[in-house]
């Protein structure tokens, strides 16, 4: 539970003001030879009942961490939750469901309210922020991100869960590929859930990817598809071996990524898995819906050590640039982090170190929500081998 206590002229009631976000972490043991769906679907409807005023989205994670270090390790027979109960004073809270990459469906005259406020001048009593979680299948989120950022220019962040986060079928059935997701009391298997935030509330969204850009950058000028026929006008497959051999040693020995920035900057680069090479046209295949042409193409490397100095350099960096206020009272700082089940994730203990009483959730994922490094805070992208935080405080 993180519970920031808010200090400022909002008054919503008597006694002390609260911005309460929980990201609970719970253990369920399968009880009986029922099914998994069955074990997990009461799940929420215990939280809706014990907080029915809460708006609750939910998904699964591999492990989960709070700011107090429990850490839930992974065994057969134990299920792991990983629960978002937003519950905020003064804030007002749209959660949604969505099938497709369409923009989601709220009450009416909230994406009034959202849309008026996003693209109005700064002020502190009126921000907006969103938290999506999504399903491993979903294969039209980054679509979906960038419609809702489109119409409503916000910071996001959220994670992917794993096709197998529920663990293994203790009776040696089949395991559950698709997961689930939670919101209030609802189970479901399709698509995405997620939350609005709209008031007096600031979310800082960092995103660190552990992947590192190498060696010369070239242009898409041909492409189908996730296809990438034509770079810099040559063949796909001829300019990527280019690419490869102009690495250094160390550099090749490293899990190759290919770093797309479909903006054609070449600044915002997202790095994504090489699904093929097919030498009977020299393309080469990337695990995305599409590659714009346009867009700029530069090889990227897993790189741990890298990734780590990074991110305690964005860390070091946001702290020095919080109010003062939030400073000298970190416990008005609370963070969500989104981190991939292959890092090593000692970005959980940086934050802890540098804001030792600061409220702390986060949950390892198949695939994370969050800005480009050094991109626009309202331009979320998802990302892999990446950590994405969300930094929730009181706007001034």
């Amino acid at each position: 539970m993180l519970s920031l206590p808010l200090s400022g002229g909002m008054h919503a009631g008597s006694g002390e003001q609260q911005l309460v976000v929980s990201e609970v972490s719970a253990h369920i043991s399968i009880v009986g030879r029922c099914s998994v769906s069955m074990s997990v679907s009461l799940l929420p409807v215990q939280l809706q009942q014990s907080s029915p005023s809460a708006h609750i989205i939910v998904t699964a994670a591999r492990l989960t961490s709070t700011s107090k270090q429990q850490v839930l390790v992974n065994s057969m027979n134990i299920l792991r939750m990983n629960c978002h109960a937003l519950s905020i004073a003064a804030v007002e809270l749209m959660p949604f469901h969505v099938k497709g990459p369409s923009l989601p469906e709220l009450i009416p005259g909230q994406w009034d309210s959202l849309i008026q406020s996003s693209h109005a001048a700064s002020s502190s009593a009126n921000n907006v922020a969103a938290v999506l979680l999504s399903e491993p299948h979903f294969v039209q989120v980054d679509e979906l991100i960038s419609r809702i950022q489109g119409v409503v220019p916000c910071p996001l962040v959220g994670g992917v869960a794993q096709p197998n986060a529920w663990g293994e079928n203790p009776w040696g059935g089949q395991r559950s590929l698709r997961g689930a997701l939670f919101l209030g009391n609802r189970t479901y298997h399709e698509g995405a859930v997620g939350c609005f935030m709209h008031g007096p509330i600031q979310m800082d969204a960092l995103c660190d990817q552990g992947c590192r850009p190498v060696g010369q950058a070239a242009t898409v000028t041909s492409s189908h598809g996730g296809t990438i026929l034509k770079l810099d006008h040559q063949t796909a497959l001829l300019v990527v071996r280019q690419m490869f051999q102009s690495l250094s040693d160390r550099d090749r020995d490293m899990q190759i990524q290919i770093g797309l920035d479909t903006l054609g900057d070449g600044r915002n680069f997202v790095a994504r898995n090489i699904s093929s090479f097919n030498p009977s046209d020299q393309s080469v295949q990337v695990a995305v819906a599409d590659v714009p042409e346009g867009s700029v193409v530069q090889l990227h490397v897993r790189d741990p050590h890298w990734a780590r100095h990074n991110i305690l350099k964005q860390i070091q960096r946001y702290i020095s640039q919080l109010p003062e206020e939030v400073r000298s009272n970190p416990q008005q700082l609370g963070s969500l982090l989104y981190s991939c089940v292959t890092l090593a994730h000692e970005e959980e203990q940086m934050l802890q170190d540098a804001l030792p009483k600061s409220a702390f959730q986060g949950a390892q994922f198949q695939g994370e929500f969050g800005p480009v490094p050094g991109g626009a805070q309202t331009n979320s992208f998802l990302h892999s081998y990446s950590s994405s935080f969300g930094l929730l405080r009181q706007a001034f």
